[in-house]
């Protein structure tokens, strides 16, 4: 296919075989020395221009981002594992070591208590994040995903430590009205904690919360605890 060319001195138009493409020679014309066009490597792209508004970085805000996929990692995968295996095999043990039965439960000091409750927060905060985001929003990652986990993590064990802390602190179990209410209490905050921290819907944030909740309540139960401060009847 024939190239056209327009010589930059005289102006004049001309065509080439497309056999000279990239090559240089004389202009027909006036003889001045040009280099012959090659269309497959000067070929020349009008891009539309962009309209509408842009962020600080000059990215149009009206442009469609693209939405990576987020998964599990290995090491989050392997971090959770292990911190519900470690405190399944650490309730089993103290189980084993008092000789702990259903007819006598037993009472732990609540140094034990805060240090089941802070080191599993973490871990079910992670899990129950990667369970229950909307993948359409995306995903927080790197630091400030652990930020976040780390902080609704120790909120969680704050929460769940309060009522066993005030019997603690007054000497008194809860009796079941006062128990309800306050377990009902704890879960409204926990959900508001956990949609606050991973920017879940409420109801997600309480789903989030009792996934802890129960996993504190069923290791109780292993080693033999009262799952709950309530009053024996």
């Amino acid at each position: 296919m024939p190239i056209r060319v327009t010589c930059p001195g005289c102006l004049k138009k001309f065509q080439v075989s497309e056999q000279f493409a990239g090559k240089q020679g004389p202009c027909p014309s006036c003889k001045k020395e040009i280099t012959i066009p090659d269309p497959k490597k000067d070929k020349v792209v009008v891009h539309a221009p962009e309209v509408g508004p842009k962020d600080s970085i000059g990215q149009s805000v009206l442009k469609p981002l693209a939405r990576t996929e987020s998964t599990f990692s290995t090491i989050q995968i392997l971090l959770i594992i292990a911190a519900v295996v470690i405190y399944l095999i650490v309730a089993l043990g103290i189980r084993i070591a008092t000789g702990a039965n259903v007819e006598n439960p037993l009472e732990y000091p609540i140094a034990i208590l805060a240090f089941g409750a802070v080191m599993l927060g973490p871990p079910m905060a992670l899990a129950g994040y990667f369970f229950l985001k909307n993948e359409e929003l995306g995903s927080f990652r790197g630091k400030e995903l652990w930020i976040r986990v780390t902080a609704c993590g120790l909120l969680f064990a704050v929460l769940w430590l309060a009522p066993f802390l005030t019997t603690f602190a007054f000497q008194n179990k809860y009796t079941t009205v006062p128990l309800v209410l306050a377990v009902s209490i704890m879960f409204g905050i926990g959900g508001v904690v956990a949609a606050g921290s991973f920017e879940l819907d409420y109801l997600m944030g309480l789903v989030l919360f009792g996934l802890y909740f129960g996993t504190c309540v069923l290791m109780r139960i292993i080693v033999n605890a009262q799952a709950l401060p309530l009053e024996p009847s």
